[in-house]
This record gives C-alpha cells, sequence and structure tokens, in this order.
C-alpha cells in the first residue's frame, strides 16, 4: 500500500511539475465544457482547395520539356566522362550524344518503367529490354511525325540507358521543375516518406519491414493536389545519409525544405499535414518561426511535458484533453481512441 502511495505521489508532483512548465511556454487547458464557445475554427481561402497548374503545352512532348528541360539535360551530360560514349573499346568508334537522343531514350524509359516492362499478354513475367524498347517506341511514334524512324539506333539507346542517369544529385533541379508547372499549391501540402524497391549496389539501401518493398531505397516526398484529386508531386530527396560517408539527414531539415515551398505560395494560405516521424521540437521550432500553418502527429518524447498534462485528463477509453497556446496560436489535442489497439494519439 505504501508504495502504491508513493507511486501515486510522484505522479501528481510531476504532473504539476509539467502543469507550471507548459503554462510558463504559454499552453493552458481547454474546458472542453466550453470548447464551442471558446474556440471557434475556420479555414478560410481566397481560391480552389487544389493547386492550380499553369497553362502547359498542348503536346504531350512540350509537357515532358518542361519537366526535363534544356539546363537540366546539359549538366548531366557535363558530369559524364567524354570517354563513355566510345563503343566496343575503339576511340575510333563513338556515338554523340544528342540532345535529341538523350530526349527520345528517356521518354522512352519513363513510358517503360510506368507499364513496368512489357506487356504481360506478350510475354508474362518477362522484362526484355529489347522488347521493352519496341514497344516504347511504337508508342511514341503515334505523337510525333517520323518518330519511330527517327529513333535512335540499339547502340546508341543501349549505351545511353547504361550512363545517363537524373541520379539523386539532380532531383532538387527537378522537383524546381515540378513546382515551377503550380500557380498555387492549393489548401494542403502533404509531407511523407516511401521506400522505392531496390536491391542494387548502393550504399543508401535500406531494411525496413513494416514498408510494403521492406528493402530498397528511402525518399523523401511532398504533394499536393490537382483538380479531381489527382496527387502531384513537388518535391523529391533521397535519404543519402551512410556510416561510410558520414552524411546524416535530420528530419527537421526535410521540414525546413518542405516550409521553403511552402513560402513560396502567393497566397500563403498552405497547410502543410505530416506524421509523427517529422514532428520533433526543432521540426516544431522552425514551423512556428516561419508562420507556418501545420496539422502533425506528435510524439510523446517530443512533447514529454504537454503529454505527461493531458494524460491525466483523458484516462479512459474515447477520452480527450486539450491544450491552446494563445501566444503561438497552437492547439493540441491527445484522444485515448476507443479502439484499444489504437491507443492513445496526439495531434
Amino acid at each position: 500500500m505504501q508504495n502504491l502511495l508513493n507511486a501515486e505521489g510522484k505522479r501528481r508532483c510531476s504532473y504539476q511539475t509539467a502543469l507550471s512548465d507548459i503554462e510558463r511556454d504559454g499552453w493552458n487547458l481547454v474546458d472542453k465544457s466550453r470548447l464551442n464557445k471558446d474556440f471557434y475554427f475556420q479555414a478560410t481561402f481566397s481560391r480552389s482547395q487544389y493547386a492550380q497548374l499553369r497553362d502547359q503545352p498542348g503536346s504531350i512532348g512540350g509537357i515532358f520539356c518542361s519537366f526535363f528541360t534544356d539546363s537540366l539535360c546539359d549538366r548531366i551530360l557535363s558530369d559524364i566522362p567524354v570517354e563513355t560514349w566510345a563503343l566496343s573499346g575503339s576511340s575510333n568508334r563513338r556515338i554523340i550524344p544528342r540532345k535529341a537522343y538523350i530526349f527520345k531514350v528517356f521518354a522512352a524509359y519513363i513510358f517503360i518503367m510506368d507499364r513496368r516492362g512489357i506487356a504481360e499478354e506478350i510475354a508474362p513475367g518477362r522484362l526484355d529490354q529489347d522488347a521493352s524498347m519496341a514497344d516504347a517506341i511504337a508508342h511514341l511514334s503515334q505523337f510525333c511525325p517520323n518518330g519511330q524512324q527517327s529513333f535512335p539506333n540499339k547502340h546508341i539507346w543501349r549505351t545511353l540507358l547504361a550512363h545517363y542517369h537524373i541520379g539523386y544529385t539532380y532531383w532538387s533541379e527537378l522537383s524546381s521543375n515540378f513546382a515551377a508547372a503550380l500557380t498555387s499549391l492549393g489548401q494542403i501540402v502533404a509531407g511523407d516518406e516511401k521506400l522505392v524497391h531496390f536491391t542494387g549496389d548502393s550504399l543508401f539501401i535500406r531494411k525496413v519491414a513494416e514498408k510494403p518493398d521492406r528493402i530498397g531505397l528511402w525518399t523523401y516526398e511532398l504533394c499536393v493536389r490537382l483538380a479531381k484529386d489527382t496527387p502531384f508531386l513537388v518535391y523529391m530527396r533521397l535519404h543519402d545519409a551512410s556510416a561510410m560517408t558520414g552524411v546524416h539527414v535530420p528530419v527537421h531539415e526535410i521540414v525546413q525544405d518542405w516550409v521553403e515551398i511552402v513560402k513560396t505560395d502567393p497566397d500563403n494560405n498552405v497547410i502543410l499535414v505530416f506524421e509523427s516521424y517529422y514532428h520533433s521540437q526543432q521540426a516544431h521550432d522552425l514551423l512556428i518561426n516561419q508562420g507556418v500553418s501545420y496539422i502533425a502527429a506528435c510524439k510523446e518524447m517530443s512533447f514529454q511535458k504537454l503529454a505527461t498534462v493531458l494524460e491525466q485528463h483523458a484516462t479512459r477509453s474515447g477520452q480527450y484533453a486539450i491544450a491552446w497556446n494563445d501566444t503561438s496560436k497552437e492547439i493540441c489535442v491527445l484522444h485515448n481512441h476507443p479502439d484499444a489497439r489504437l491507443g492513445k494519439k496526439d495531434l
């Protein structure tokens, strides 16, 4: 009994200490009986809730070239050693990596990747490079006059596919080209990560058992919604952390990238949404200092004092507790979910 009393005394002391600390930081518990009287939230926007595209060139080729620009093409090309273009080890047999070749081969490559190889009815389960390229050329020739006849020969397209790549060091420029296609970001932008299945030779391979692809390359992404709820990517970055290279990628650095994109919106009414993985104390301070509106889940370890207080007011399943900070204009909600498997959720 004495042990229980001691534990209860420590709990109360911890609660009072945490309550005093959060009050000094501007937080106050919300009286839920007065919630609708004291708080009224309304998101008002002067434009559509969707991201808006600029007027794009009418042709597929024009749209492709607005993303894969001349400057990006030149930058990648300049980083490839000139000896790469020698065929069969002979200095007398070289290809000239013309831009027209590069653009056509990349367009075909994107078509192949979208199809994940040749169509199943042709050869189920088989990924054949020659057959895949033939399928892509046939498709693209529908959109350009004499497209099939002017496509580079096998020696050229195989060499380009082997050596000309948009590596992760070019993703920033590519992301900028994507974002430049928009006049506004819309009401909501969502940041998250994706594990892309890859088992090749790379320093950046990660194993994440809970992800569908389990093994691959971890990428950070920021997306908006176009009309008809079509997703549109405006940011991508590889998680290039490696013990061998000594590179580290703290999550608040990713949030900083997202903030910079959000701040470019002309109406400045964007709400950034992300999960608790990104909601560190550093990320929180960054968002408040930059004046960016956001919705995010919280980790208890990152906001321990707030969690300590709110947990004492939502002890049973289905209960919730709220704290409001009038200085930073933030609201924090802890919800003890009715489904015991989901536990307590902080927002």
